[in-house]
């Protein structure tokens, strides 16, 4: 069964290690167990990457970043007023799951992905301190892929049973297609509330 899966980026968070996540969405979708969604912030690298590995993208704007160490009050307030672009894009596409490579992208879709009852996948190369809103997010996703066991120490306390260690590049696709498998279980009421997924 193909999956919908959006892979949302923010080009301030291009790393070397986004070459290498742009060739994993290639290889899921060329596997076909995913027909993959991108988007970019802003014309940038990442848009010419994608462009260049032949996966299309949309551009939804950011009008204003919340940063992952931001005021709980504060970064609710942003995410209210200012991600219309995102929730606009939600109602246009029909989403199964999401995917982030990194907590300045999850910061900017987590609100839209709550809102419309979207599971999400997180991937982290690197956790920097979080505030309140940022650690909800990250323990609200279905699966948290983090660079090692000590980076998995630091997540928030409900988050550490859902985290695993990144898989190698050999590895990552049957990983990735495994745990998007688990979303074929079958609709619960529990998942339709907007509680954080368990």
């Amino acid at each position: 069964m193909v999956r919908t899966i959006l892979y949302p980026f923010t080009e301030d968070s291009f790393t070397d290690a986004t070459v290498q996540t742009v060739a994993m969405i290639k290889g899921l979708r060329k596997s076909g167990a995913v027909s993959p969604i991108c988007t970019v912030d802003k014309e940038g690298r990442i848009s010419r990457l994608l462009g260049k590995e032949r996966l299309d993208y949309a551009v939804v704007p950011v009008v204003r970043q919340v940063r992952p160490n931001a005021f709980y009050l504060k970064a609710l307030f942003i995410l209210m007023t200012t991600t219309l672009a995102q929730f606009t894009f939600f109602r246009m596409h029909k989403i199964q799951a999401a995917h982030c490579f990194d907590l300045n992208t999850l910061m900017t879709w987590g609100n839209a992905f709550r809102m419309y009852r979207v599971p999400y996948f997180l991937s982290l190369d690197e956790l920097p301190k979080v505030a309140k809103m940022a650690s909800l997010m990250i323990t609200d996703a279905r699966i948290v892929a983090c660079r090692d066991s000590a980076m998995i120490e630091r997540l928030p306390r409900f988050a550490k049973k859902k985290a695993a260690v990144s898989p190698d590049e050999q590895e990552c696709l049957p990983f990735w297609a495994d745990r998007y498998n688990l979303l074929s279980k079958p609709f619960s009421f529990t998942q339709s509330t907007g509680l954080l997924n368990k």
